[in-house]
């Protein structure tokens, strides 16, 4: 039994939301990224449920999306609580 204040978050096992269509004039954004780098995000992606449904050329979409942010010690990066 967990006092007020120490209760766990409950995780969830399957999240599900139904394919969303993207307009024909969407174009991805690509940040320039290592091969090194390129590696580590196909193994992150790769372990998670919520991307293994995607093909070849949705998942180098995907990576080609991802930018790199620097960050001090410290810098608050997500509140929880609050959406996003």
């Amino acid at each position: 039994c967990h006092s007020l204040g120490e209760e766990k978050a409950q995780r969830f096992d399957n999240i599900f939301a139904s394919p969303q269509e993207i307009t024909g004039d969407f174009v991805a954004p690509v940040y320039p990224k290592s091969d090194d780098d390129v590696e580590f995000l196909l193994d992150a992606l790769a372990d998670n449920f919520v991307f293994n449904t995607l093909d070849e050329n949705e998942l180098e979409t995907l990576v080609n999306a991802f930018e790199n942010y620097e960050i001090e010690p410290g810098q608050e990066i997500i509140r929880q609580g609050e959406t996003g």
